[in-house]
């Protein structure tokens, strides 16, 4: 996988990622312009709609097991994103709730935070608030973002996720969680798959309208497969 992000980054694929990239913000304008500057990607969106190799790691027998055992046989994919974090400029994420801004209901989508690379403190590994997942959403201070401030999170309970290449984080779309920007030199890449029951519903379009079967099968009037 970490060979695919190689070649997706060196444009191997030619068109087929144009338009799912997300540069660096600091660098999105030069990026335009410089096609090295461009590779500061921090987002490759739908990657397993593309990528073989992604695909087949989504579907590895052991991932869905654990998927299945949270929310049961019936389950599509919500998302997947190449999450990368550069050398040096990599940027903070701050803290948010997954569920505060995707449009599904029940709020009990679960996603899987694989390394691709060694994610530390010095790199920006994740941060979570264990046990946050329990509680309601906390609605932004912000306008037009889901982004919450720090004084809206007790800190104090935060706890570093440092992962080796391959380790994967499980987690609830309502759990409390961030990183910090990466000032080493060394990149954090990382393959985030989000998954919902087939049985859930999705309350807005803005989202796409059919959605990858993992396992099982799809249930009338809630989200559909595009299979």
């Amino acid at each position: 996988m970490a060979a695919e992000c190689d070649a997706i980054h060196r444009g191997d694929y030619g068109e087929l990622f144009a338009g799912s990239a997300q540069v660096e913000p600091e660098f999105a304008e030069a990026a335009k312009k410089d096609p090295n500057v461009a590779k500061l990607a921090r987002k490759f969106s739908a990657v397993v709609e593309r990528s073989v190799i992604f695909r087949k790691y989504l579907l590895k027998e052991k991932l869905v097991h654990i998927i299945n055992d949270i929310l049961g046989p019936d389950v599509l994919l919500f998302r997947d994103v190449l999450m990368m974090k550069p050398a040096k400029v990599g940027s903070k994420m701050p803290w948010h709730q997954d569920s505060n801004y995707w449009p599904i209901r029940p709020t009990d989508l679960c996603s899987v935070w694989t390394a691709l690379d060694e994610a530390t403190i010095e790199n920006g590994c994740m941060r979570v608030v264990p046990g946050s997942h329990k509680f309601d959403l906390i609605p932004s201070k912000q306008t037009g973002t889901p982004f919450l401030m720090d004084e809206q999170v007790d800190v104090s309970k935060a706890v570093d996720v440092p992962l080796k290449p391959g380790s994967s984080l499980v987690f609830h779309s309502k759990l409390l969680h961030g990183s910090e920007p990466n000032r080493s030199d060394k990149p954090r890449r990382a393959f985030i798959t989000s998954f919902m029951s087939a049985k859930s519903k999705q309350i807005e379009n803005r989202f796409r309208m059919r959605y990858f079967l993992v396992s099982g099968r799809t249930h009338p009037g809630c989200v559909q497969s595009s299979a």
